[in-house]
């Protein structure tokens, strides 16, 4: 046990800086994989890493990786 000999160690070991949330659009739109997130003053925080259209909610919808200070 304890092997830290490995490519990659340092990275699965660091403490996390970014956090993966869920988004929903606020209006009409469609949501796509690489647009970018933007914070409540239009700053762009994260990307986009998956998206589409959530037919129970009957909004677009996807998945981002933003900074931890942007997460609750």
């Amino acid at each position: 046990s304890g092997h830290t000999n490995f490519v990659g160690h340092a990275a699965t070991t660091a403490a996390p800086t970014h956090k993966r949330v869920g988004i929903r659009l606020q209006g009409p739109g469609v949501a796509r994989t690489g647009m970018p997130v933007l914070n409540n003053t239009g700053q762009p925080i994260g990307t986009l890493c998956s998206a589409g259209f959530g037919p129970t909610l009957q909004a677009s919808i996807g998945m981002a990786y933003v900074p931890l200070a942007y997460t609750t």
